[in-house]
């Protein structure tokens, strides 16, 4: 009766990690589609600054910045294991 009942309890616990997996998928899904509305806000509004200059090579950049002092902001290319960057 022991083992029965332990194995039971088991089996529950099974099936509750699966319910608090299901409840975390749907947490990760709305979560990314907030931060993804998050950062078309954000990319909206630093397209609209003089500073920003979204996905430029280095070589265009060195040209842009002549006097000591000035920046720009720029958006840099994922590679892999590395995600979207920006750099200034």
């Amino acid at each position: 009766m022991m083992e029965e009942s332990r194995n039971q309890y088991e089996r529950l616990l099974r099936c509750a990690g699966r319910q608090e997996d299901r409840g975390d998928q749907r947490k990760k899904v709305e979560m990314a589609r907030f931060v993804d509305e998050d950062a078309e806000r954000i990319m909206a509004e630093l397209e609209s600054e003089s500073w920003y200059h979204g996905a430029l090579p280095l070589e265009d950049v060195v040209g842009l910045i002549p006097e000591r002092g000035d920046f720009l902001l720029r958006a840099l290319e994922a590679d892999a294991g590395r995600g979207p960057m920006v750099s200034c």
